[in-house]
């Protein structure tokens, strides 16, 4: 999937053309698990994978997997992995850092559009180190009752679980790292500020992120002093012909019963961390 890169855009079109598509099916509490190899990169760009409600957002929740902008440099290539919710959601402060995962934790608060984020610490996880790299697996867990939780893991790294990037239909949360992103409950109920999501992969020029003066004059990128993002994206196809996504496979996987005895006799209701799920096709 990828953004225009040939065409001159006419100031008075509405911009260059670019992607954005929406599960058919809303999701609840389970695991997504999302392959990527290449991910789009360049000067303006703003790619995401996240999931939200269909309904009047912020209201019913949004949850970002894969974001970041740019992703040209060493300024600009940490994925942010974060929440936005109306207001009333919170998490641990910053400090405490074993409760929000191993990344940088930021804003305790999740209302609108800043929300609450965790930083991750490798550059490989986002940009041109990603793709360079050979891509990765990322993975987030919804759950109303424990929160949500994600990782990633580099294709190349020898860490990524077996489970995970061999497509297994049966998959261990157990047997995974520590979280790089960690959203608990203790202060968030999250069946209040979460609805069902659909799953979303999109890529932005500029906007309200990518777009903001101080960091488009700040990235070091051709013009970034003399033209408008808006110029910029407009007039030089050519600087995007990195700018596309591509995904080797997407996986939805939900709690199921284990042993004999039959009812919902699952791991996770005798250990919260060894969940076992079993997987569709998203």
């Amino acid at each position: 999937m990828r953004a225009d890169a040939s065409k001159i855009v006419d100031p008075s079109a509405r911009g260059r053309d670019s992607v954005r598509i929406h599960s058919k099916d809303l999701y609840g509490d389970g695991v997504l698990v999302v392959d990527v190899s290449h991910m789009p990169v360049g000067c303006a760009v703003w790619p995401a994978v996240w999931t939200c409600t269909p309904g009047s957002w912020p209201t019913g929740g949004e949850v970002d997997i894969i974001e970041g902008i740019y992703g040209i440099h060493s300024g600009y290539s940490n994925n942010l992995f974060s929440l936005h919710t109306d207001p009333g959601c919170m998490m641990p402060q910053s400090q405490d850092s074993k409760d929000r995962g191993s990344g940088t934790a930021l804003q305790p608060d999740c209302r609108g559009n800043v929300g609450c984020g965790v930083k991750d610490t490798s550059l490989k996880s986002f940009g041109r180190d990603f793709n360079k790299n050979g891509g990765g697996v990322f993975v987030m867990r919804r759950s109303m009752t424990r929160g949500f939780s994600m990782w990633f893991w580099p294709h190349d790294s020898g860490y990524l679980p077996s489970d995970v990037g061999g497509g297994s239909q049966i998959i261990m949360e157990s047997l995974w790292s520590q979280p790089i992103a960690n959203f608990p409950p203790d202060r968030c109920d999250f069946a209040k500020y979460f609805d069902k999501h659909e799953i979303i992969i999109n890529l932005t020029f500029g906007g309200d992120w990518a777009g903001l003066d101080e960091l488009w004059q700040g990235s070091g990128c051709p013009g970034s002093l003399n033209w408008t993002i808006n110029d910029f994206v407009d007039k030089n196809p050519g600087e995007f012909l990195e700018a596309f996504w591509e995904i080797r496979a997407m996986r939805w996987y939900e709690e199921v019963p284990v042993g004999a005895g039959g009812g919902r006799r699952c791991a996770a209701k005798r250990d919260a961390h060894a969940h076992i799920l079993k997987g569709r096709g998203a």
